[in-house]
């Protein structure tokens, strides 16, 4: 069982499965996010903007479910090196849809993306397709 600051206001969390949208002093919590975004990666839409914006829990959540980029900060989601160490917590690429337009274009971002889910996989050309049009151009990296 989870247990917060507060024992009586945590009676809810310990399903976290069912983790519903928490008060705003109880997001705050780095630990509870943690622990929720563990089991359930979109729940970090319910953390607190700065929770958000947290490196660690937006790799746990990336881990659990590689869709729940959509609600990271978006100057996470900008940051090459942030997007680069999701991409190796991974376990799939489509998050990689709500990194930023500039960090998509980064051949580094690219070719480790392919480097990591396969580019002989039957989703490959689906990873392909955002990237930016110079890099699908790019016949020595995209065959």
């Amino acid at each position: 069982m989870l247990l917060a600051a507060t024992k009586n206001s945590w009676r809810a969390v310990a399903p976290l499965r069912t983790l519903q949208p928490l008060p705003d002093r109880a997001s705050t919590f780095k630990e509870v996010a943690l622990a929720a975004v563990a089991q359930r990666g979109r729940s970090l839409a319910h953390a607190s903007p700065t929770l958000r914006a947290d490196r660690e829990v937006v790799l746990a959540a990336a881990r659990n479910d590689t869709l729940s980029l959509e609600f990271a900060a978006p100057e996470l989601l900008d940051s090459a090196p942030f997007v680069l160490a999701c991409i190796e917590a991974m376990i799939g690429w489509r998050g990689l849809a709500f990194a930023s337009p500039a960090v998509r274009a980064r051949r580094d971002v690219l070719v480790a993306a392919l480097t990591k889910f396969g580019p002989a996989s039957s989703e490959s050309g689906d990873l392909v397709k955002l990237a930016s049009e110079a890099l699908r151009a790019d016949k020595d990296l995209v065959r």
